[in-house]
This record gives C-alpha cells, sequence and structure tokens, in this order.
C-alpha cells in the first residue's frame, strides 16, 4: 500500500481532539511500542523466570512496558474524554499546544520532521525481522481500523475490540 493512501486512509478513523495535535499521536505511537516490547518480553521470558544475565534487557523491556501504560491511560483519557482530569492542567497543555503547534506549525514541521521517518525506519526493520511487508500491515491496518470504525469501536481497550 502507498504510504500517502494509508495515510489518508488511517486519518478516516483519526478520534481525538484538535486541541492535542501532535500530542496524541505521539503518545499513542509510544504506547504502541511499549505494547510491543511487551509481548516480546512475555514471549522471551513467558513465566517471568528471567536468568540473570538477561536482567539488563528484561528491566530495560519492563520498564518501556510500565512507562507505556500510564502514557496508554492519559492518552486513553484525552481521547475517550476530551482531556485529562485537571481542568488547570487542561487549559494549560491546550494553551501549549495551539501557541507551540496549531498557530507554529512551520517551526514545528522543521524541528521534528525526521522522527516520523526514523520511526519509521525503526517499523520497517521489526517488519524485516519479523518476515514481513509494510504493505501488507498497512493494508490489514486499515481493515481492522475500518471494522472498528463501521462497528463503533475506535474507542476502547484491547486489540480485540
Amino acid at each position: 500500500m502507498d504510504f500517502n493512501k494509508y495515510q489518508e486512509k488511517a486519518l478516516e478513523t483519526a478520534v481525538y481532539p484538535k486541541e492535542y495535535a501532535l500530542v496524541y499521536p505521539l503518545l499513542g505511537s509510544c504506547s504502541e511500542n511499549s505494547e510491543a516490547c511487551e509481548k516480546l518480553m512475555n514471549y522471551l521470558w513467558p513465566d517471568e523466570n528471567v536468568p540473570k544475565e538477561h536482567y539488563p534487557l528484561y528491566s530495560i523491556l519492563l520498564t518501556i512496558t510500565n512507562i507505556g501504560k500510564v502514557v496508554d491511560k492519559i492518552k486513553k483519557q484525552i481521547r475517550d474524554r476530551g482531556g485529562l482530569l485537571n481542568s488547570e492542567a487542561e487549559k494549560s497543555l491546550q494553551e501549549l499546544v495551539k501557541k507551540n503547534i496549531l498557530e507554529n506549525t512551520d517551526r514545528i514541521k522543521e524541528l521534528s520532521k525526521e522522527s516520523p521517518g526514523d520511526t519509521l525506519w525503526y517499523n520497517a526493520a521489526v517488519a524485516s525481522d519479523l518476515g514481513l511487508k509494510l504493505g501488507k500491515i498497512a493494508e490489514e491496518n486499515i481493515e481492522k481500523l475500518a471494522s472498528r470504525k463501521q462497528r463503533g469501536k475506535l474507542q476502547g481497550s484491547s486489540d480485540d475490540r
């Protein structure tokens, strides 16, 4: 699947407040990557019986997983409830996003344009290591998201929505 077509189709299922432009997708990316780390960790050590020599990698994956769970809760709070619980923090964050992202798109694009490409490189490497093709992954992802949208299940939790 062509990347521009994927982007167009993916955004048809985007459900998050505009006040959280850039913030919400970055939180989501962090959350999804931490979930992949958790799946790898559970695969490598399904019974949590970790040999001492594996502690460094296990500790890193566990930390990323736990941070990702917190990030995921914040992301879902933004998506499903339209923001954070603390109204003072909410206003401050919305003003920060408005002033520095929505009203200054050229500057933020210049500062951030390499990160999506770098993230894409890592996704390509993960897909290749798993013997998968990005085009096929993109097609299946769009099918999954379109199905969720049709069934009213874009919001919520779990892969089995």
